[in-house]
């Protein structure tokens, strides 16, 4: 049992255990980032702890769902920052006189829009390659029950 997420699924295949050691090394990059979201902006921080639980559950249970959801609210934070920063450009913002918290909060955006590139793209792999192990366990249960009819 794995904080009330269930028992932990081992991955079936090579591309399956390194995508799992990629998303867990993107997970504690996350985990710090989130604790830096949180003293800036609370509930910035909240929801990165929301997408910290649902990409801990898509990784130990291997479930294609959960990174569907996970490259969601990466997309979502994505699209914020975005706005964000098109936001100050439209109206002209100079960031060398703005105070220095703003300056820090403008660097952990920039370095939040790169993980969430980052993690989505190997969100997208893992959840290519779950889909494909639950495709191959259910035609494999397909397969057993069918013989066992005939």
């Amino acid at each position: 049992m794995n904080l009330c997420i269930g028992d932990t699924v081992p991955p079936t295949t090579e591309k399956a255990k390194v995508l799992r050691q990629i998303l867990y090394f993107l997970l504690a990059i996350q985990l710090a980032l989130s604790l830096i979201k949180f003293y800036f902006q609370i509930w910035g921080g909240i929801a990165e702890f929301i997408s910290i639980f649902i990409l801990c559950s898509a990784l130990s249970q291997l479930n294609y769902c959960n990174c569907v959801i996970y490259i969601f609210f990466c997309l979502m934070n994505t699209f914020v920052i975005i706005v964000n920063f098109l936001t100050d450009i439209q109206n002209r913002v100079n960031l060398e006189t703005q105070p220095q918290s703003q300056q820090y909060q403008f660097v952990l955006q920039s370095a939040s829009l790169t993980f969430y590139i980052v993690s989505v793209y190997f969100s997208f792999q893992a959840y290519r390659e779950f889909k494909g192990i639950a495709y191959d366990v259910y035609a494999a249960t397909t397969n057993n029950q069918s013989r066992s009819v005939n």
